[in-house]
């Protein structure tokens, strides 16, 4: 690795002192000194390879959230900024309550001997889902010989905000970004950013995504061709669809795209598509009425295993003992009904939170090493049906 200095501006850090080199207009971080310069660095490409799966089942995050082991399923949607806003980053946030959590989170951790001091404001830990992948992000950071400090936005926005800035005060080494919203959080991500602090993003994509270091998430595409090969490998003749999409959801429509793509070389026709409302209880009646409407067709594909679901209510209700189901994201609630027997639910096309949590703490670490990154990461999906979905258990996600 070579470094080749213009400027160097020695600056005192509250927490601890770091290095931090320019390239370009991005920043990469190392240990022990702080330095502000205009560098061109040299290294070498990360692999990820595959990344170790976490346990769904690791325990939560600390005694706050002890009796978190349940919870309605949420499922998620979602270069160099132009701005050279020179805005001081240290912007303070005394008034929000969450201060008292963020310093518990500090209690919980030992800064001192971690390599690197991480955080994330998680949007709902009171949601399973962000609770089985912050508990795997945390299991390899502390793997890896570092610490993450977590806190919970509790579904609220602003909130989340208010503390992704309060982990800029502490003096974290990195963020990682998984936001409740997609769009509106241009002025946090200039805090950390101006702040020279790395972040990565999992599983939902911003709108603007050139703040980031990295994104690390599921190829949703590849999931919806799985879906569309699994269909042709069942109905090798040929067969017809019906579609439950979802307006608003970037990995819906995903899913959908790489199925309706793949279905045109596969002898599957879409008879039809509606919008399943991405609820439980819209996507039963959207599947209500497309089965009415196309009684000659047995197979529907829902965007999410949410919708899936509501298709399986639509079906159970219609009496329809030959018509089956597919979604995506291999949520317990879908696995469940795999596991059961239930004869509707033919299978998912499943996201892995462990893999991507893996994946995430693994690419911050190698960009903090001065490892080279990429700008995105769509890990592999794969599907779990009746056959396989005892490996994979129903407790949790995968």
């Amino acid at each position: 690795m070579q470094f080749f200095l213009i400027s160097v501006k020695i600056e005192s850090v509250q927490k601890m002192d770091r290095l931090y080199l320019r390239t370009g207009e991005k920043t990469r971080m190392f240990p022990k000194l702080r330095i502000s310069a205009a560098v061109y660095l040299m290294t070498g490409s990360m692999l990820l390879g595959g990344a170790a799966a976490v346990p769904a089942s690791a325990s939560v995050i600390n005694s706050n959230y002890e009796s978190i082991t349940a919870g309605e399923q949420e499922e998620t949607a979602e270069s160099t900024p132009e701005t050279t806003s020179t805005a001081d980053p240290e912007v303070t946030h005394n008034d929000d309550p969450a201060g008292a959590e963020l310093a518990e989170s500090i209690s919980s951790v030992d800064e001192q001997k971690a390599k690197y001091t991480y955080g994330i404001s998680c949007p709902n830990l009171s949601s399973r889902y962000y609770v089985e992948v912050t508990n795997a992000l945390r299991v390899s950071i502390e793997d890896a010989g570092s610490a993450l400090l977590i806190l919970d936005a509790k579904g609220d926005a602003t909130r989340q905000k208010s503390q992704i800035c309060q982990l800029v005060d502490h003096g974290v080494d990195g963020i990682f970004i998984l936001p409740i919203e997609t769009t509106g959080m241009t002025e946090t991500l200039e805090t950390v950013y101006n702040a020279q602090i790395p972040m990565v993003g999992m599983l939902t994509e911003l709108s603007d995504m050139s703040y980031l270091e990295s994104f690390i998430g599921m190829d949703h595409y590849r999931s919806g061709q799985l879906v569309a090969e699994k269909i042709a490998e069942q109905y090798p003749d040929g067969c017809s669809v019906l579609l439950l999409e979802q307006s608003g959801s970037a990995n819906v429509a995903e899913h959908i795209s790489g199925f309706r793509d793949a279905a045109k070389n596969l002898q599957i026709k879409i008879a039809a598509s509606t919008d399943g409302g991405g609820t439980r209880e819209a996507a039963s009646a959207a599947a209500e009425q497309l089965l009415k409407e196309h009684p000659e067709c047995k197979i529907l594909v829902a965007g999410s295993d949410m919708m899936a679901l509501g298709a399986l209510d639509a079906v159970a209700a219609a009496e329809l003992t030959e018509t089956v189901v597919y979604g995506f994201g291999g949520s317990p609630d879908f696995k469940s009904a795999l596991s059961k027997g239930n004869a509707a639910a033919a299978g998912t096309g499943a996201d892995s939170l462990a893999a991507v949590a893996a994946a995430a703490a693994q690419v911050m670490n190698g960009y903090l090493d001065g490892t080279k990154v990429q700008a995105r990461y769509a890990l592999e999906p794969f599907i779990i049906d009746a056959s396989n979905v005892a490996d994979y258990g129903t407790e949790g996600w995968q």
